[in-house]
């Protein structure tokens, strides 16, 4: 099988989004009253950033920090099934409408908020600690090496290492809760689908529809 070329990837964009022009969604997102990722966040009540985690000078990792609304009993049964027609042309697996139903979603960002949890506070600290003792450890043994003390190098070597077993022993504690089907995670990459939906919009679309609309006048 060929594999698609960018300029093919684009031209097949527009032709899904010329095909669903005459939708409200398309159109609020093209007109600039909305975007693709506001409709996820407002459709859940749920919104996600992404945050970094740092040190001085480097960055550690990154997280996801959600900030939920009162659930909406209107949607609960609900599922953004035309959102879910828009953007699935811009993701190569299918969306799992089950865990995308308004209810499944919201139990599932329950679930991994619940206030007994606490505990993984203590344990994303201690988390965090492998990471830097792992990151030290490595770059003073580079460094040591580098200026020929290879004893000391290998020593801080072994130091990282160890960091490094102690940081997978700790990230495996990081357990995801029980009853979760992962319908958070499956909200979290139609929410990335959507950021590339909108940045394709800007990129691409709306030159093309403009240009699209001017050969029709002209």
């Amino acid at each position: 099988m060929t594999q698609e070329t960018e300029e093919q990837r684009i031209e097949r964009y527009k032709a899904h989004l010329d095909g669903n022009i005459e939708s409200s969604l398309v159109r609020g997102v093209l007109s600039e009253d909305t975007t693709f990722v506001n409709e996820v966040e407002n459709f859940y009540d749920l919104s996600a950033e992404e945050r970094c985690i740092e040190a001085p000078g480097i960055v550690l990792g990154s997280y996801t920090h959600f900030e939920a609304g009162e659930r909406n009993q209107r949607k609960i049964k609900k599922s953004p099934e035309d959102l879910v027609k828009i953007l699935q042309k811009f993701d190569e697996k299918p969306f799992d409408s089950n865990k995308l139903r308004y209810k499944a979603v919201r139990e599932d960002y329950d679930r991994w908020h619940d206030p007994s949890r606490k505990k993984m506070v203590k344990r994303t600290a201690s988390f965090l600690g492998s990471i830097a003792i792992t990151a030290t450890g490595s770059i003073y043994g580079a460094s040591s090496f580098m200026n020929d003390n290879l004893l000391i190098g290998g020593i801080s070597v072994v130091a990282g290492l160890a960091g490094g077993y102690g940081l997978l022993r700790k990230a495996s504690y990081l357990q995801t809760p029980k009853g979760t089907n992962n319908e958070l995670k499956e909200y979290g990459r139609l929410r990335k689908t959507a950021g590339i939906a909108d940045d394709f919009m800007d990129e691409h679309y709306k030159t093309h529809f403009i240009r699209g609309m001017l050969n029709k006048t002209s």
